[in-house]
């Protein structure tokens, strides 16, 4: 028997942030310095932000004794949920003086409207910036991510299979 078009219950999921969730997903240290340059670098005003290659070398420093641990228990895998993630890459970002520059544009013109955060903006680099907040929710949202097609809200969703 054939369904008429139009009646099946389509349910959309369009939110900011995904929802709260107790889910727990691994990862390594690996995941978050590779996150943090792929992210600074896609987002960006410039080919890469300034002092890349320092901010990675403190981060390392920063998080190794997290994952010191877990290398010997985990093979170098620690567990979090979604905003634990988040908070963590925040935390330890942000310790760096050099990431937190990421977050100020080279010429600052006291116009609160003048930079854009966004990648895609036509503003002049230099008026530019990277949301650090933005980043680390991207960093957090490739970890649960990895190896999967499904939506972020649906796998952060309880009960879901992933």
């Amino acid at each position: 028997m054939n369904k008429p078009i139009g009646k099946e219950k389509i349910e959309f999921i369009v939110m900011s942030e995904p929802p709260k969730s107790n889910k727990r997903f691994l990862f390594n240290k690996n995941d978050i310095i590779s996150g943090v340059a792929k992210w600074g670098v896609a987002q960006s005003p410039y080919h890469r932000p300034d002092k890349l290659e320092i901010v990675l070398d403190k981060l390392n420093e920063i998080i190794t004794p997290f994952f010191v641990e877990a290398e010997k228990k985990n093979l170098g895998f620690i567990e979090m949920t979604y905003e634990e993630i988040k908070d963590f890459v925040f935390k330890h970002t942000t310790s760096i003086p050099e990431f937190e520059a990421w977050n100020e544009p080279k010429i600052d013109t006291g116009n609160p409207f003048q930079g854009s955060s966004s990648r895609y903006h036509t503003t002049k680099p230099d008026y530019n910036f990277i949301d650090l907040h933005a980043l680390a929710r991207n960093v957090a949202n490739d970890i649960i991510r990895e190896g999967k097609e499904t939506p972020i809200p649906l796998i952060l969703k309880e009960g879901v299979a992933n």
